[in-house]
């Protein structure tokens, strides 16, 4: 006889993911989208940082931020996820370099485990994509502006031996640049915890609203490729 195949019936998330949706030149992408984004994200990480026994992502990025028509985020891919505490498979892989290499924390490089800070860490590099493209209407990879950096690896090497970090836009308004920083700070000590990136998120959401024509001043729209356009008049 045939055993029985479990399923998970899981919502569909109409946009795909946010990696797909920050280079989709018809998306205008605003604040209050990164906003959403960004706070959907960190409810996400915060569960799981809460969780007894608490879980480590340890593969933020924005191809694993999954988008409803809504703007509703959701984080996916759990497969290098492990729990903190405990024995076996989880605590003997905690040190051992995983996810994608623009996203890793310096620490982890060194040798050191996964905790929440490196989480926090990797957020810090979605953060900097999300206000890239909100900003200047473009996508760029993270540490892409390096011409230096030729392979992947050398990412890693670059940000935790030499402080390499993206290049966040001059004109990024100074409360949300002063979070990035702190999200991506070297020193996992000097890292907001999760709760605390939560708050400044709400913080930077009610101050955009306080100051939306200074904070919109400074986006480029996204440019609809030619191509899309004569489809569109079709």
């Amino acid at each position: 006889t045939t055993q029985p195949c479990l399923c998970m019936v899981l919502e569909f998330c109409h946009k795909g993911a946010l990696y797909d949706v920050l280079n989709d030149m018809r998306e205008d992408i605003a604040w209050p989208n990164v906003f959403k984004a960004a706070i959907d994200t960190i409810k996400g990480l915060l569960c799981l940082h809460n969780w007894k026994p608490q879980i480590v992502h340890r593969d933020m990025k924005s191809l694993n931020l999954l988008v409803d028509e809504n703007w509703a985020t959701k984080v996916s891919d759990f497969g290098t996820s492990r729990f903190t505490s405990g024995t076996g498979v989880d605590l003997s892989t905690l040190g051992k370099l995983r996810g994608t290499y623009a996203y890793c924390a310096p620490e982890v490089y060194f040798g050191k485990n996964f905790t929440p800070k490196s989480d926090i860490y990797s957020f810090g590099v979605i953060l900097w994509e999300m206000a890239f493209r909100c900003i200047t209407g473009t996508y760029e990879q993270p540490f892409s502006e390096f011409k230096q950096i030729v392979f992947d690896f050398q990412i890693i090497i670059q940000s935790a031996k030499k402080d390499v970090r993206p290049t966040i836009p001059a004109n990024c308004p100074q409360a949300y640049t002063e979070l990035v920083n702190q999200c991506w700070h070297k020193d996992p000590d000097s890292r907001p915890t999760t709760e605390e990136v939560l708050q400044q998120l709400k913080q930077l959401e009610t101050l955009y609203n306080a100051n939306k024509t200074e904070w919109d001043s400074i986006r480029i729209p996204a440019v609809v490729p030619p191509e899309d356009e004569s489809a569109a008049s079709n």
